[in-house]
């Protein structure tokens, strides 16, 4: 009887431990193709689980406070203040307009009293009498601590960094991440200096503690 042509033959181990030559199952081969397959979706799933697990216990160290500002808010008589919270950093933020100074700070110490251990970013713009003209003024105005941010990182070689700057009425977020939590450190102080800032929200995170 003549041998069956090698490219046909696949090994298969026999109790005794001798090999034997032997035409590949095609039922069984289409058995093995979908165990991988359903092995590779249970993994995907388990990822996806911890993933969803990791961010919701995030958000669960910081409780949240926005109902508690909200009807404080609204009891001292500041019911056209709007409130933003960010769970996972810890960050409440007021916008909306009023009429003095007076008014902006008072709105600020009650949301702090109400916030807890959450950073409070005053983003409310004064306006005085003329509204509009309050509004072009701090838009100016915020241009110009963007683009001083801007340049301040590409002279001090932040600019390979991933950090956005955003300017809102004075108050500066900043949000990404950089090398070392010194350099994040720096940035904020920098930030402060800026002409125009009344306010540095530091969102930054460091990339070796996000490993």
């Amino acid at each position: 009887m003549s041998p069956l042509p090698a490219q046909s033959l696949h090994p298969r181990i026999l109790l005794d431990g001798i090999v034997q030559k032997t035409n590949p199952n095609p039922d069984s081969l289409r058995r093995n193709k979908v165990m991988r397959a359903t092995r590779l979706i249970a993994v995907i799933a388990a990822l996806s689980l911890i993933l969803t697990v990791g961010c919701s216990q995030q958000r669960a160290t910081n409780p949240s406070v926005k109902d508690n500002v909200e009807k404080q808010l609204d009891n001292a008589g500041f019911k056209d203040i709007n409130v933003d919270e960010d769970r996972d950093k810890g960050v409440i933020t007021l916008k909306g307009n009023v009429g003095s100074q007076d008014d902006k700070s008072r709105a600020e110490d009650i949301a702090r009293q109400a916030a807890g251990t959450s950073v409070v970013a005053n983003e409310i713009l004064v306006t005085g009498a003329n509204e509009d003209k309050a509004e072009d003024v701090a838009s100016a105005q915020d241009d110009a601590i963007e683009a001083e941010f801007k340049a301040w990182a590409e002279k001090n070689n932040f600019d390979n960094q991933y950090v956005r700057a955003d300017a809102k009425n004075g108050v500066l977020t900043l949000e990404g991440d950089v090398d070392t939590a010194a350099m994040r450190t720096q940035v904020e102080k920098a930030a402060a200096k800026f002409k125009g800032v009344t306010q540095v929200i530091n969102k930054l995170e460091v990339k070796s503690a996000k490993k």
